[in-house]
């Protein structure tokens, strides 16, 4: 990630202080789960 604001110790990083890399897969699958409504198929019977 990139830090886009100053981010004092204790502060949460959020979207608005820094930028995700998008060119890790870790960035790219939380980008699809932000995007999802939410439900996770599972192959339990």
């Amino acid at each position: 990630a990139k830090v886009v604001k100053p981010v004092k110790t204790g502060d949460f990083l959020t979207y608005e202080n820094c930028v995700p890399d998008d060119s890790m897969v870790i960035t790219q699958i939380r980008r699809r789960l932000d995007q999802s409504d939410g439900r996770f198929v599972t192959n339990a019977a």
